[in-house]
């Protein structure tokens, strides 16, 4: 005859799974911690000015400023209407001048304006993103990835992590202030509709805190207003301009 005795409930499965979230957790706060301590901050030299503010061509440009600093392990914020991304070299092969310039700098990979985020994130330079996308530009890019495993959603907000590097991407309305010490970089197409025409002084005003920002003047998608605001920022704030010598 049968046992009439309920079988207990099914618990391994469930306590696996909060151990295996556990683990997860410590794991990306240890990865976090590390990331943390192995900060380098920007030291000025004598041509930083007191702003700490320069303009470079675009974020290549920016990620050779990064490397000669010797920057490491840090929190970048971006203002920007682009979405950047790894290199194909198989679709975008590289130009002889490309390879002679790569050469010349001593890269270890193939930088341009789109890529270079990447490979900042790539080699440790950068930790974790906050990317400030004007309103269309960020709806846009939501579309496109909606779906994703990955992703979290927020009002005015999404987190989609890259190879373990945190990425926030946030509308100005929803944009939050670090609290630690940040890198900043703004690119020509943050220029749209919808966004603080001062993003130096909307920033400042929201208690973000960087030792670097750099004004990149042309992004991929940048229009030719959009740049004449980048530049026009750049010279509001007195920056010079900044390029690492080949």
């Amino acid at each position: 005859m049968p046992d009439a005795t309920p079988s207990p409930p099914r618990r391994r499965p469930l306590a696996w799974a909060g151990a295996l979230l556990a683990v997860a957790l410590a794991v990306a706060a240890s990865a976090e911690a590390r990331g943390r301590g192995a900060r380098r901050l920007f030291e000025p030299g004598e041509d930083t000015g007191p702003s700490r503010v320069g303009m470079v061509d675009d974020a290549a440009g920016a990620y050779r400023i990064w490397r000669e600093a010797g920057l490491r392990g840090r929190h970048l914020v971006v203002l920007t209407g682009q979405w950047s991304r790894p290199r194909n070299l198989k679709n975008q092969p590289p130009t002889p001048e490309e390879l002679a310039a790569a050469q010349a700098m001593g890269d270890l990979e193939l930088l341009d304006a789109q890529s270079a985020l990447f490979s900042a994130g790539r080699v440790g330079m950068v930790r974790r993103f906050d990317v400030v996308m004007p309103p269309a530009a960020f709806s846009q890019r939501l579309g496109q990835v909606r779906g994703q495993k990955e992703l979290q959603r927020g009002d005015g907000v999404f987190v989609l992590p890259y190879q373990g590097l945190e990425r926030r991407f946030s509308t100005p309305r929803a944009f939050a202030a670090p609290e630690e010490t940040v890198l900043l970089l703004v690119e020509p197409s943050w220029f749209g509709p919808g966004v603080p025409p001062d993003p130096l002084g909307w920033l400042a005003g929201l208690g973000l805190r960087w030792d670097l920002a750099l004004i990149a003047l042309g992004d991929p998608v940048a229009q030719g207003e959009e740049r004449q605001a980048a530049l026009a920022l750049g010279q509001a704030a007195g920056a010079r301009f900044w390029e690492v010598a080949r």
